[in-house]
């Protein structure tokens, strides 16, 4: 069930900032991410410490310090019956990490994206949403090439929201998109 992945979640951010020395990471700056399932996975990380696996070890944080976000689906219970209690959106409170998340505007979940994101907002947490006019779920998957390419368009905002949050240093690698007509930026 969802609730599995999420405990499994939990305890790779433990094992990950326990860890952190021997991987050459700073465990006080974890970010965690993914596309569609992950994302909802790494949104799920932070929201309910009953999630724990046995035995895990609660003194150390699984709490991600910062959220990448591909088209999560925030809303589970309305696609796979989960209690609601398992979606992100009943799991929004104050205090979550800054984070960014891509959505196009076909997609499934775009509703309950843009929903999440002004409530979220309301609370004053940390977020940027951006979306794709006229595009489905996973459009930044496309492949590269031509005058736009989505996935060169959100490799670009991602770097820049790390730079912006201290996790990358300098500007982006990626050639900045020629237009910005297809992303519009609902968050400054």
């Amino acid at each position: 069930t969802p609730r599995e992945s999420f405990e499994d979640c939990r305890s790779a951010v433990r094992w990950l900032r326990k860890n952190a020395a021997a991987q050459g990471v700073d465990g006080d700056r974890i970010a965690a991410g993914g596309g569609s399932a992950g994302g909802t996975c790494a949104m799920s990380i932070f929201a309910e410490e009953a999630w724990d696996a046995p035995a895990e070890d609660a003194t150390v944080s699984a709490k991600p310090n910062l959220l990448l976000l591909y088209n999560p689906a925030v809303d589970i219970s309305s696609i796979s019956g989960a209690p609601a209690i398992w979606s992100p959106k009943n799991q929004l409170r104050t205090g979550l990490p800054p984070m960014v998340m891509f959505f196009g505007t076909d997609d499934k979940h775009y509703l309950t994206a843009k929903e999440y994101f002004a409530r979220a907002r309301a609370m004053k947490n940390p977020i940027e949403i951006y979306f794709g006019k006229d595009q489905k779920h996973g459009f930044f998957n496309d492949k590269p090439g031509g005058d736009y390419s989505w996935h060169a368009s959100t490799l670009y905002m991602t770097d820049s929201f790390l730079a912006s949050r201290g996790y990358l240093q300098g500007r982006p690698t990626i050639a900045q998109p020629r237009s910005e007509e297809h992303t519009s930026e609902l968050q400054s």
